[in-house]
């Protein structure tokens, strides 16, 4: 949410009229490319806008133009301000019941910023601490569709009877390595 304060020279809040933004110089708009204008009201305007994932840790310049009056003339401010980086949210599907040993199992992740879905990286599943391989010996890396999400089919082999933990380790260019583990008890 962008909000632009505006008041007049002693400080009184004007209402009245109505603000548009815009982000290193490229004004808002809505999805039919119209300028969306936010009223002012008790000196506040807002619009919402959804910094891109590529603007992550970088300056941008936010420009609100009040438009004026009969009573004000129109105004215009301009700051800079440093976009946080998105923290991405790793999940495992956890194991509602016990597995048997030998069988196949199906881990399954999720990654998203907020409620958008990451679908560049990968997700290597590990047990105990060991990555699952394919029968070639190689660690199977899942990549990520485009709900952010993976799904590996993992035959379990003879583990023995016991609680092990699986973890989810999300691996990628742009974001830190992020890990998350769940519980998985085998059984005869």
């Amino acid at each position: 949410t962008i909000t632009a304060t505006i008041t007049d020279q002693a400080g009184n809040a004007i209402s009245g009229g109505k603000v548009s933004f815009k982000i290193n110089g490229k004004t808002l708009k809505d999805a039919n490319g119209k300028v969306i204008y936010a009223k002012l009201v008790n000196g506040i305007a807002t619009a919402e806008y959804e910094v891109p994932l590529d603007m992550s840790s970088k300056d941008i310049n936010i420009t609100a133009t009040y438009s004026g009056s009969t009573k004000y003339d129109k105004a215009t401010e301009t700051i800079t301000a440093t976009v946080t980086e998105a923290t991405p949210t790793l999940t495992i599907t956890p194991f509602e019941e016990d597995v048997q040993s030998g069988s196949t199992v199906t881990f399954k992740a999720k990654i998203a910023v907020g409620d958008t879905p990451l679908t560049t990286g990968k997700i290597v599943f590990k047990i105990n601490g060991k990555s699952i391989k394919d029968e070639n010996g190689k660690v199977i890396y899942a990549k990520l569709n485009a709900d952010g999400e993976v799904s590996v089919d993992y035959n379990i082999g003879a583990l023995m009877a016991k609680t092990y933990t699986v973890e989810a380790v999300f691996l990628s260019s742009v974001y830190d390595r992020l890990e998350t583990d769940t519980s998985m008890t085998v059984v005869d």
